[in-house]
């Protein structure tokens, strides 16, 4: 009998191989880690580059940077992003790093824009030749944006003004320039008063005038000066009828006429407050016995219609919840009975899908389930009868090699054929559908190995 020689690794291969690696990951990790926080740098650089184009276009107009984060919250919603912290100066930006290196970008002027580090240190920790604060403001060719800083100058003057004023504007007020400080003084009082006088704008007040009201009542009007526009303003009084029968108006169903308006019942009224009440919870599926529980059903009284309501919205919740199987629903409120309502659960879909296929090697049988037919364990999925049904649903396979026929060794016995391989194809009850077929492998779809291209 021949042996082969086995291949092996020894043991100074290994430990050269495990060096190698340590030295790699001491040597390229740190750099790795640096390029990585590099990357972040990115984000600090575009949101204040950014900030920095809104604050030049305000001191171009205003002459004044904003110190406050809200002011510029269309570019910066929140000081804090996922890798810095921002703030603003009163000449500049400064962003904080929020990762282990603790460093901080700043950028010391809006007018020169360019960014830099505090420190030696703080540069090192990045693969970017940022300058010093100290060396940057130190440059020749470096403006500080002092100009725009602090608060914002009152603008200046150079002649008077006037505008309208009083009753239906047709006044004036004015206010001169001090030209000596460049701003304005107070404004002047009106030329004419801020009340309309109704007599002189609309003419001498109406005279009373009366009506009939309810058939048998009257009504007076009577009129009062509107004087920010000099009208005069018409209100009539309440219905005043006698309390006799004769004079009652025809009121709407459910309500009846007190001498003076059409009112409910007051004693329904009264008895419309919440209740506590038994309240019969249904199951899930509306057939089986549900439950009985007590509890607070509110009710509203309303005076159009004279009716006392339990709406939905005030009994939200009273009824709770019911379950069946995985899916839980709340109870709904019903209006009409002043009680729960039913409940519509959808019924739990089931899928008979292939899952694998298995193969025997030998060719031997696998053992279909515990169903004998594959349309019996499907039918038992789908009616929800059984959600574990399974079934192996053969393929091919089984048979002698082709070619071999039964032979006798030398002491005589009779040799069969080995068996081809045998292949099934396992189906398994789920709630989930087949999953569609996407790279390689098993595909439930269509029940099929997918290949790779050679």
């Amino acid at each position: 009998m021949e042996f082969k020689k086995k291949k092996a690794f020894t043991l100074t291969e290994l430990l050269v191989v495990v060096i190698v690696i340590g030295v790699l990951a001491a040597v390229v990790l740190p750099k790795f880690s640096k390029v990585v926080e590099t990357r972040k740098t990115t984000e600090a650089e575009a949101l204040m580059a950014a900030v920095r184009t809104e604050q030049e276009k305000r001191c171009t107009l205003d002459n004044h940077y904003v110190s406050e984060l809200s002011a510029v919250k269309d570019i910066l919603p929140d000081s804090n992003t996922k890798n810095f912290t921002y703030s603003l100066t009163s000449t500049g930006m400064e962003a904080a790093s929020k990762g282990k290196y603790g460093y901080t970008l700043k950028m010391p002027s809006y007018a020169d824009g360019r960014l830099c580090c505090e420190s030696e240190a703080e540069c090192a920790k990045l693969n970017k030749d940022y300058p010093l604060c100290s060396a940057l403001t130190a440059r020749a060719d470096y403006n500080s944006g002092a100009e725009c800083a602090g608060e914002p100058e009152e603008k200046q003057c150079t002649d008077s003004s006037t505008r309208a004023c009083g009753c239906l504007n047709k006044g004036t007020q004015t206010r001169t320039c001090d030209t000596s400080t460049g701003t304005w003084s107070g404004w002047s009082a009106c030329s004419i008063s801020d009340a309309c006088d109704c007599t002189s704008v609309s003419g001498p007040k109406p005279a009373s005038e009366s009506r009939d009201c309810n058939e048998c009542g009257t009504q007076t009007s009577s009129y009062t000066c509107n004087a920010s526009n000099g009208t005069w303003t018409e209100s009539w009084s309440a219905c005043s009828v006698s309390s006799s029968s004769e004079c009652a108006p025809d009121c709407p169903e459910g309500k009846t006429w007190d001498g003076t308006a059409c009112v409910c019942d007051s004693a329904a009224k009264a008895a419309c407050v919440d209740k506590t009440q038994m309240l019969f919870i249904p199951s899930s599926d509306n057939k089986s016995m549900g439950q009985i529980k007590q509890a607070t059903v509110h009710y509203k009284w309303n005076d159009d219609t004279c009716s006392c309501t339990c709406p939905s919205r005030s009994n939200l919740g009273v009824c709770g919840t019911v379950s069946s199987g995985m899916m839980v629903q709340s109870v709904p409120w019903d209006e009409s009975t002043c009680n729960c309502g039913k409940v519509d659960i959808p019924k739990q879909s089931y899928y008979f899908k292939c899952v694998t296929r298995v193969v025997s090697e030998g060719g031997g049988m696998v053992s279909q389930g515990s169903y004998s037919t594959f349309e019996a364990a499907q039918s038992a999925c789908l009616s929800g009868e059984d959600t574990n049904a399974s079934f192996m649903k053969y393929l091919s396979g089984g048979e002698p090699v082709p070619g071999c026929r039964p032979y006798q060794d030398r002491n005589g016995m009779w040799v069969s054929c080995a068996l081809t391989p045998t292949y099934y194809i396992k189906y398994q009850c789920s709630t989930e559908p087949p999953r569609p077929c996407s790279g390689y492998g098993f595909c439930e779809e269509i029940c099929r190995v997918i290949q790779p291209h050679p």
